[in-house]
């Protein structure tokens, strides 16, 4: 299982320190709860059986996403090919053999709750940053025989900027009510997500929401794309900035 290990652990490294350098976000604006490298398999079909955290408000949250390749063939090269300023109408992925399979809330949280490795990215096509790391990602997957990367985006109807969750108390954009499904993402599964990203739980580009409880909570903030190998029962401190073990769950 050591090579396993290592193809694993390359993925990450490429995704953290390189795909992370230059984040995206919406103009009115976090994830790894455990982000070790691992050498258990990856792969398989989304979780159907969703069994969010309470409480819950599944009716916010969109569950029409589209989990067919196309879905990522078309729609992220139609976003690049609008794209002329930055991209110059370069395709982002040349076919559909796409290992990406697109998760709503509800399917994230209940992925979040399972045993075993998985590889996650959050970004989504409207992002030009994520447009130009997901094919790469993409090939390195198929490269090194990885057959499933879970994504998410943050505009949870997939496109308007009007649904982006990841925004703060008191922001004018019409999803700040709806904050609350980052906010949660990342106080129940991502708990040491300010080890990994600029925008920590003590910056001032933090987010807070209000959790349940009608209680403020600050978090850190992800910028996308970022991708992160994911194990709830992570207790290893790979960040090396020399974590205590209470920072884990």
């Amino acid at each position: 299982m050591k090579t396993g290990k290592r193809v694993l652990a390359l993925l990450l490294a490429t995704a953290l320190l390189g795909l992370t350098v230059s984040g995206c976000g919406t103009a009115s604006e976090g994830s790894s709860g455990s982000a070790e490298s691992g050498s258990a398999a990856l792969g398989g079909e989304a979780p159907q059986n969703v069994a969010p955290p309470e409480p819950s408000k599944l009716n916010l949250s969109a569950g029409d996403y589209d989990f067919d390749a196309n879905y990522f063939y078309d729609d992220y090269n139609a976003m690049s090919r609008a794209d002329m300023d930055r991209q110059d109408g370069i395709d982002t992925f040349e076919d559909t053999d796409i290992v990406f399979r697109s998760l709503n809330w509800e399917q994230l949280v209940y992925l979040l709750q399972q045993e075993g490795n998985y590889l996650i990215l959050l970004g989504g096509s409207w992002c030009h940053n994520t447009r130009a790391a997901i094919g790469y990602v993409n090939d390195l997957a198929h490269e090194y025989g990885i057959t499933t990367i879970y994504n998410f985006d943050f505009r949870v109807d997939g496109s308007s900027s009007d649904t982006h969750i990841r925004v703060s108390n008191g922001d004018s954009a019409a999803a700040a009510p709806y904050n609350y499904l980052y906010g949660e993402l990342v106080s129940r599964f991502l708990t040491n997500l300010t080890d990994w990203v600029e925008y920590t739980e003590d910056s001032e580009s933090a987010l807070t929401y209000t959790n349940s409880e009608g209680v403020d909570t600050t978090v850190a903030k992800v910028q996308v794309p970022f991708l992160f190998l994911y194990n709830r029962d992570n207790t290893v401190d790979n960040s090396g900035k020399g974590r205590s073990a209470d920072r884990f769950p």
